[in-house]
Parts: C-alpha cells; structure tokens; sequence
C-alpha cells in the first residue's frame, strides 16, 4: 500500500538521522502503535544495515579490503572513484565523467534495483527538484539516469564535505553564525520562489569548498574568510514542491 510505503520510508529515515546522532532507535519505539509495520521495519533496517557493511567494511578486515575493495556498480559514462558517503537511503561517490573529464558526485539508491516504488519516487522527486535549481549556493545537478535498474543523479562535485563535520561543540558567536547563513538563506528564497521547500536544512546538508574555514567562536574572530560561493545546499530528498496557490505543499 502506498502509505505504508510512505510512512516505512519515513521511519527508516528517521532510524538513520537518530542512529547518526549516536543514539539508535528501535523498531519498536518508532511505531509503538503498529505491530504489522514494527516488522516491516526490521526487515529494512536488516537490509540496510548488511548493504552499509557490504560498503564499509569492519575495522577488522580494512587491510584485506585496501587490497580487495568492494565491488562498485558500473554506469556507463562514469569511471567510480571511491564511496564519499552514504545514509538513510543513497550512497554517494566521487566519480569522473570521461567525456568531459570533470570530477562530479554520483547519488544512487542504497538498495539499487531491490528499491521500493517509493524510494524511486522520492529519489526522482529529488532529483527533480534539485534540477530545476540554478543558484550559486545549491549544489548543481548534471545528469539523472538509470542503468539496469539503478537510479543516479550525478550532481556538482564540492570537496570540503559537510558544514555538520567542520563546527566545533562551542559553536559560533552571533555575529558568525549570521554572516555564515545569509548565503544559505538567499539559497533558500531561491528555492522558494521556484516552489521548493527543502525540509531538511541543516548542516549536514550544507557542502563547503576544501578552501572554507569556519569562524572560531573565540573574541575577535568572527569575521568569516570565504566567498559566499562556497557553501552549498544539498539533498532534497525531502523536498515538497508548492502548489500554484501557493502554501500548501506535495510529494
């Protein structure tokens, strides 16, 4: 059923943000209240917990696997570089396009070809989405395709990894942490006024430049050494696009 579809996806996304935050959910605190789902669920969280093990191997077999690494999908067009990162339902490489030789990102569906109906939808919702978005602070998207069943979205290629992985537990002070999200937020106006709402803003969805250097928190050094153009919005996999009466959203 779609909607059970929906909420499954929905739970298994918020299993991975908590699992994230260092503090894992079980199946049964997420749906106290639907035994018949409750299953559902750690059948999904066993499938993605053996496709994740399969891509990052255990400390314990890390010399074997820099001489046998894993095996990395094939799409045509596209010479895979190495895993950058991975969550609740994609798996991102660094990856080269031969024919123009530029470096790009390359999203897939962790699951591949064993993906439900609504983690392709989302998934294309996404890609969609972020397509119709020309702006200096949202990541670029380049191509979407498929190949034997796998989708892929190669996007715009930022080094620096995520703003999450560079903040200190101090924080910003206020005048930082302003000069840091003006960019972000004309981004997100940006996105308004072509009828996106992200959802998921936060700093593990802002890429940053490998030059960037966040602000210490410390007196006197606030003021922010970097060019608006190198922080970058990414993931919209929970997007919603506004309707044409504006205010209210959908899928």
């Amino acid at each position: 059923m779609p909607a059970t579809d929906d909420r499954l996806t929905d739970l298994l996304l918020r299993w991975d943000e908590l699992r994230q935050e260092g503090r894992p959910p079980t199946a049964d605190e997420l749906c106290p209240d639907d035994p018949e789902l409750q299953v559902k669920l750690r059948d999904r969280i066993r499938q993605r917990e053996r496709i994740e093990a399969m891509l990052q191997p255990s400390t314990l077999d890390a010399a074997e696997s820099r001489s046998s690494p894993p095996p990395i999908p094939h799409v045509p067009g596209y010479e895979i570089l190495e895993v950058i990162g991975h969550g609740g339902m994609g798996v991102v490489y660094k990856a080269r396009h031969k024919a123009l030789n530029r470096v790009v990102a390359l999203k897939m569906i962790l699951s591949g070809p064993a993906a439900s109906p609504t983690e392709r939808a989302r998934f294309l919702s996404e890609a969609e989405a972020a397509a119709g978005l020309q702006h200096p602070n949202i990541v670029q998207v380049y191509e979407v395709g498929e190949h034997t069943g796998r989708h892929f979205l190669a996007m715009e290629y930022v080094p620096g990894g995520s703003l999450a992985a560079r903040l200190t537990p101090d924080g910003l002070d206020p005048r930082a942490a302003a000069e840091l999200l003006l960019p972000l937020a004309e981004a997100v106006q940006h996105a308004h006024e072509h009828g996106i709402v992200h959802r998921d803003l936060k700093p593990a969805n802002v890429l940053i430049s490998s030059e960037f250097r966040v602000p210490s928190s410390e007196p006197g050094n606030s003021k922010l050494e970097t060019r608006n153009s190198e922080l970058k919005i990414a993931d919209f996999g929970l997007a919603k696009r506004l309707d044409a009466d504006g205010g209210h959203t959908q899928s």
